[in-house]
């Protein structure tokens, strides 16, 4: 999985236009919860599930990539946005 984690806000813009922003799990399953699909709606980004099995580069790497969605949003939204995610990314408290 090649991620990028240090992308411009004007970049991460772009990937929520394009649809190809995602937070990051690893999970059993591949399903994505519901709240996540409506987030998407909403926000235009989106969750992929990883394989649950993680080394700690996957994981190191998800984080980070979670985190700075998480700061983007933050900009952009305030916190608001965090009560509409039961599910919790990694990297995100």
């Amino acid at each position: 999985m090649n991620l990028e984690t240090d992308l411009t806000d004007e970049q991460i813009e772009q990937r929520i236009e394009n649809g190809t922003l995602n937070f990051i799990m690893h999970g059993i399953d591949s399903s994505i919860p519901k709240e996540y699909v409506e987030f998407k709606e909403k926000y235009g980004i989106g969750l992929i599930k990883e394989n649950c099995v993680i080394d700690p580069l996957s994981f190191k790497k998800a984080t980070e990539n979670n985190q700075m969605i998480f700061d983007f949003l933050n900009k952009k939204y305030g916190t608001d946005w965090l009560n509409e995610l039961k599910t919790k990314p990694f990297g995100i408290k």
